[in-house]
Parts: structure tokens; C-alpha cells; sequence
């Protein structure tokens, strides 16, 4: 299978999120209480106009979870709506409202991550890589490791080739 990624534009930094629209982003996602005591949401650039928050949404010993949120528009107006998704991630507990858990953004690959561990150590747990299409998330690759065994090469149950 294969992949078409968008191209995500370079430059500034999206304008960071003002209060009526972090108040907007609790509501939204059900985070409110999570997002008080939290580092404030992740801002990547996904196009010219459409950003990925990556909103917080908990936290336990070595696992920290995030809803994923595309905003429109311009800074203190924007409109959000959740990132769409090919493949629902693991920890969502529905398709209409995604969870990913310890989300990263590589600006360089243009990808999503997400990486949930078993137990602290990290050897067991499951991974999702996720490129942007223009329209939706869509799944490259998975990985999983259900025993935790000290097995660090986990095993790769879904796999697609991304195309530029």
C-alpha cells in the first residue's frame, strides 16, 4: 500500500493559541481540567491554513495522552474540529475523538507518532507513524510488542510506503 504525504510549508511558528481559544480547546476535547495543570498544547504548522494542536489530555507514570486537533484560521478566530484519522489509533475511545499517547511532531518527516509503553521500561507497548495527506492522518506504520520481555525490536503489523 501506498501513501501520498502533503507537503508541509516551512516558516514561522503557528501564533500561539490565546485564551478564548484554549478555553475552546478543553471544551472541545474534554481536557479542561487536564490542559490547567499541563505544558500548554504542541502547534505544528500543517499547511497555510490548517495547524495540528496536539491538546493534553492526562498523565500517568510514563505515559502521557494527547487529543490531536486541526485549527483553521487566524489566530484568536480559529476553528477546531478533530484530526481525522485512516486508522483510529489505539488509545481512542472512538473514531470521532482520537487519543494518541506520548505524540511527537517531526517537522522533518512530516509525520505524527505516537507511543504507548507497556510498562516503564519500554520494552512491550504498541507505535503508530502517521503522515499527513492534505485531508486526514493515514497510517505508515505500526508496531507492537504485547510481552514485555526485554524484547527491544518490536514487531511490525502494519507497514505502507509513503510517497511525496
Amino acid at each position: 500500500m501506498s501513501v501520498q504525504r502533503a507537503s508541509v510549508p516551512s516558516g514561522p511558528a503557528p501564533v500561539t493559541l490565546w485564551r478564548e481559544e484554549l478555553t475552546a480547546l478543553g471544551k472541545l476535547t474534554g481536557c479542561a481540567e487536564e490542559m490547567r495543570d499541563a505544558s500548554p498544547p504542541q502547534l505544528h504548522r500543517l499547511s497555510k491554513t490548517e495547524t495540528l494542536i496536539l491538546v493534553p489530555c492526562g498523565t500517568g507514570a510514563y505515559n502521557f495522552s494527547a487529543v490531536p486537533v486541526i485549527a483553521s484560521g487566524i489566530a484568536g478566530r480559529r476553528s477546531f474540529r478533530f484530526a481525522a484519522f485512516d486508522y483510529q489509533p489505539g488509545w481512542s475511545e472512538d473514531a470521532a475523538h482520537p487519543m494518541l499517547v506520548n505524540a511527537s511532531w517531526s517537522p522533518e518527516s512530516a509525520s505524527l507518532e505516537s507511543y504507548a509503553k507497556g510498562r516503564g521500561l519500554g520494552d512491550c507497548g504498541s507505535s503508530e507513524s502517521y503522515v499527513w495527506d492534505g485531508t486526514r492522518f493515514r497510517l505508515v506504520e505500526a508496531r507492537a510488542m504485547g510481552g514485555c520481555r526485554g524484547a527491544w525490536h518490536w514487531i511490525t503489523t502494519w507497514s505502507a510506503t509513503v510517497k511525496n
